[in-house]
């Protein structure tokens, strides 16, 4: 769905090759807590880009593909999307989907639908429910809030 192209130097400084993060294997079970662990930070660490490079005057926006987030500028058809996991390398849309910009809620709850799996894949049940608890914390559609109101209840059920 994506090629990679050469990095783009503009946003090195603040990619995961400055900051020393790598992508071993795209893995999102491996972290404690979103920030202690470099695999499954993409989420995190696309965030973290976006806002830097919003300070230095740069508009990027999140943006979720599927199984990746990666940061999109929108200012040119089609969006120039960086990953900045893998170094702030320009991604190219070999089968272009219709891309938009994230919202802060809708990160916030890839985030923590992300945590809430990688919790319960490893039977971390008590952060499992925290992270379904935050996840109904947050402005949600009807079927979003339907699909968080049934796993709580399931992954209750199984502290028992």
């Amino acid at each position: 769905m994506v090629c990679r192209r050469e990095r783009s130097r503009p946003f090195e400084t603040c990619s995961a090759a400055a900051t020393g993060l790598r992508a071993p294997g795209r893995s999102t079970t491996t972290p404690t807590t979103p920030c202690s662990s470099a695999a499954g930070a993409a989420d995190l660490l696309s965030t973290v880009y976006v806002e830097v490079t919003r300070r230095a005057g740069i508009a990027l926006a999140g943006v979720g593909l599927p199984g990746h987030y990666v940061a999109g500028h929108f200012g040119q058809v089609p969006p120039l999307l960086l990953d900045p996991f893998g170094g702030g390398v320009p991604l190219e849309l070999i089968a272009p989907a219709e891309l938009r910009a994230w919202g802060p809620h809708e990160t916030a709850l890839r985030s923590l639908n992300n945590l809430v799996g990688s919790y319960r894949r490893r039977a971390d049940l008590a952060r499992a429910i925290r992270a379904a608890e935050l996840c109904l914390d947050l402005p949600l559609g009807e079927s979003e809030r339907e699909a968080f109101g049934t796993e709580l209840p399931s992954l209750r059920a199984r502290l028992n």
